[in-house]
């Protein structure tokens, strides 16, 4: 590990201590991050804080870029994310692809002004926080996507030199065409800050964009940012990002709570990407593991337990804004995305999202099966606060156990949780509890919770799912 943890312990609050001294000295009367806005617990720094109470974020959607659906069709697909407890999407700041608006002003022909705005974009875009923010819905940003910026997009894109009145090949440093997937990192675009490749003619251009940006986001207290969709890059790019933003929001009275995402998804093989975040947490204040969501079973749940391991001196929240799977496309099964939204779930996670349709190829979007699944979550919730549990991280709880078979958290004598990926018998070790517990089940195909049955503690307690389904089960013990 690069970074001593205790070191990143201290500088954490002395840089939160800093963010505080420069709101004061900028003379914000009402500190909006002190109550309402999300930020980190305070007593419990694995979960979100959102309106004075812990919030566990679950959703889905059908789109990354939700800002450039407006009208009805917006408003019903927040309502229904909002009628089976959702409270979190995704929203990268793409204008690519067929229908969408475009940032900067369209000088006619497609050729592009960008020190114009397109005022249908950014309004758009505001309507869309406002939206959210009406219905308590937790907008996680990305500001740049790599894949905006290469191969077919870049042909269109606004910053393609052949696509603006400003600058031209010569100048910006940019070719005429970057045909290589974007993870080979060849595009300049993502090399312009100064402590990279210094590029003074495009990068104010970057920073008006991202500042014009925070001139709507940090009007909301529902906002999270991310510097990038699974870079692969130079961490420098990132950091001048979140620096940059940070600085913005104290300007504007409040806290950016900012990460990077990386596109590794072997989390717990030493020096993977991850830990240019990890060992920079006086920087970056939570970490999403969504590439995590390419692994199944106990390689998944471990990959989380190695990630709280690797932070628990420093604890962050832990993100999971794409959930990965449907239909056996590119992505993974069905029963793989809610494997990995349960395990994410199950492994102390802050956020689980399940990633958009991408034509029945990447995720469950906010199809029946995903609400099921959120309205199953919060069903427990409604037993046993997902913040107030452990994972049982080396399913010591657990007799009997198969790979792969269940996955434990609990809080000891008040509650246990057990997800069953399938069918499953396990034992359950009550041991260190007392009394009476009610036993609820929960069917993961259909959402609904059985009604209860009492078991008592002091020894072993048989688990066995109650019917053979096609997504698992959940037991829930509870004293209620």
């Amino acid at each position: 590990m690069a970074t001593d943890k205790i070191s990143r312990v201290v500088g954490k609050t002395a840089f939160l201590a800093a963010d505080q001294e420069s709101l004061q000295a900028f003379g914000a009367s009402n500190l909006i991050a002190t109550k309402t806005k999300i930020g980190v617990d305070p007593t419990n720094n694995w979960f979100w804080n959102f309106n004075s109470g812990i919030k566990v974020l679950m959703g889905g959607s059908t789109d990354d870029n939700l800002f450039q659906i407006s009208g009805v069709a917006l408003t019903d697909e927040l309502d229904l994310i909002a009628s089976v407890g959702g409270n979190y999407v995704r929203n990268t700041m793409s204008d690519r692809g067929t229908g969408f608006a475009r940032a900067f002003l369209d000088t006619g022909g497609g050729i592009y002004d960008l020190t114009q705005w397109n005022a249908t974009y950014w309004t758009n875009f505001d309507n869309f926080l406002n939206e959210c923010s009406k219905r308590n819905i937790i907008v996680q940003i990305e500001v740049w996507d790599r894949f905006d910026h290469s191969q077919d997009n870049w042909l269109t894109d606004p910053y393609h030199p052949d696509n603006n009145t400003n600058y031209t090949n010569a100048t910006s440093g940019f070719a005429d065409t970057y045909p290589n997937h974007p993870s080979t990192n060849e595009q300049p675009f993502f090399y312009t800050v100064p402590a990279l490749n210094n590029n003074t003619v495009v990068l104010p251009f970057q920073e008006a964009f991202v500042m014009k940006m925070l001139s709507y986001s940090l009007n909301y207290n529902n906002v999270l940012y991310v510097m990038d969709n699974e870079t692969g890059g130079d961490p420098l790019w990132g950091d001048y990002w979140a620096d940059f933003i940070k600085a913005e929001a104290v300007t504007a009275g409040t806290i950016a709570e900012v990460t990077e995402m990386w596109d590794d998804s072997t989390l717990s093989v030493p020096g993977n990407q991850h830990e240019n975040t990890w060992d920079d947490l006086t920087r970056y204040s939570f970490t999403d593991i969504s590439q995590n969501n390419h692994n199944n079973g106990d390689v998944h749940f471990d990959n989380i337990v190695y990630v709280r391991n690797y932070i628990s001196a420093a604890p962050v929240p832990m993100n999971n804004v794409k959930i990965y799977g449907k239909f056996g496309g590119s992505h993974g099964t069905t029963a793989e995305a809610i494997n990995r939204f349960w395990s994410s779930l199950m492994g102390g996670c802050a956020s689980v999202r399940f990633h958009r349709d991408g034509g029945g190829l990447y995720g469950l979007a906010i199809d029946p099966l995903a609400q099921n699944q959120i309205k199953g979550a919060r069903l427990v919730e409604s037993l046993t606060l997902w913040a107030d549990r452990l994972p049982n991280t080396n399913h010591s709880l657990l007799t009997n156990r198969a790979t792969n078979e269940a996955y434990c958290s609990f809080e000891t004598d008040s509650a246990y949780v057990v997800y069953f990926i399938g069918v499953g018998n396990v034992d359950l070790d009550l041991t260190a509890a007392s009394g009476d517990f009610n036993l609820r089940w929960l069917d993961l195909d259909t959402g609904v919770m059985g009604s209860a049955s009492t078991v008592t503690a002091g020894g072993s307690q048989n688990l066995t799912t109650p019917s053979s389904n096609t997504y698992g089960h959940v037991a829930v013990l509870t004293k209620d």
